[in-house]
């Protein structure tokens, strides 16, 4: 069984909710918490003093960001 929820701020703890009547998982079990795989949003560049930059270089900038960040 699987189940999605979202943390929520405690006052001392971060908390999961999870639905009450539920099968598979009895008061006192251990479970596993892991992110789920989320798209990345896309990200804005910023250039110093270049009012616009060609398609292809900017393409460049992208890819090599993206081997740095995968490495």
């Amino acid at each position: 069984m699987e189940l999605i929820a979202k943390i929520s701020k405690g006052s001392r703890m971060d908390q999961v909710y999870i639905p009450k009547y539920r099968s598979g998982f009895s008061i006192g079990s251990y479970v596993v918490i892991k992110p789920l795989e989320t798209e990345k949003t896309a990200e804005k560049l910023f250039f110093y003093n270049v009012k616009d930059i060609e398609p292809l270089k900017l393409g460049i900038v992208k890819a090599i960001l993206g081997i740095i960040d995968k490495n």
